[in-house]
């Protein structure tokens, strides 16, 4: 049982020692064998010192400065790139030299410019080629946004997106999404291989066509050149 009136007494404030014995089972830490735990709880003591709490007790808040430890140890590093403020010119005429010269560097975080949605963003590596007339090569390397609830947004994409489908719920593929009047497919983007073929959608009332799920969108597409 923790005796309250020499925690009242006791001076705010103060650093753990780490030789004396303390009067209270649970009061400072001593005779810790392991250096490891030693740090861990000094790290506790800062984390808590940080936060603003009165940390007399260290029973009491140990498990939130355990908590804070590790919330703050998960944050993601940012690292940041250097973007020219100049666009590159793919043709002639577009970007001349004087406005080239005149541009400058901007700092920025390419996780945040790349995914928007990390809580639900996953990361998928391309293999196959129905897609190299759009850039998605094999090796690819797709940022998908999964659909982690069943809102009509995501039942019904928008005509040319390009889509993560799971086909007859065996087959997972990456194709772009299109609508022809009453009916909807998953199309290829392959002109040179013939064996690459739409997959029609099965509607629900309907009899032909493949039972497809959406199961993500594609938000962008990394690939390394060699």
């Amino acid at each position: 049982m923790v005796n309250r009136a020499k925690l009242d007494s006791a001076k705010k404030g103060r650093k753990p020692d780490w030789k004396k014995k303390t009067e209270s089972r649970i009061g400072v830490p001593y005779d810790l064998a392991q250096s490891v735990q030693k740090k861990a709880l000094v790290k506790i003591w800062e984390a808590l010192k940080e936060a603003e709490l009165d940390f007399t007790d260290l029973a009491i808040f140990a498990e939130y400065g355990i908590h804070l430890i590790a919330a703050r140890s998960a944050a993601p590093e940012k690292r940041l790139c250097r973007k020219y403020s100049t666009a590159v010119a793919a043709s002639f005429g577009v970007t001349s030299a004087s406005e080239a010269d005149s541009g400058g560097y901007e700092d920025i975080d390419l996780f945040c410019e790349l995914i928007q949605e990390p809580d639900r963003t996953i990361l998928l590596e391309v293999i196959g080629n129905s897609m190299c007339d759009d850039g998605i090569l094999p090796g690819s390397l797709l940022v998908v946004e999964t659909c982690n609830n069943h809102s009509e947004a995501w039942l019904a994409p928008k005509d040319r997106q390009y889509v993560i489908a799971l086909v007859n719920d065996t087959h997972l593929t990456v194709k772009q999404f299109r609508r022809f009047e009453h009916s909807c497919y998953l199309v290829p983007r392959n002109r040179k291989n013939s064996q690459h073929q739409p997959i029609l959608i099965k509607e629900a009332d309907g009899d032909d066509g493949e039972l497809v799920e959406i199961v993500g969108i594609v938000r962008s597409v990394t690939q390394k050149l060699y």
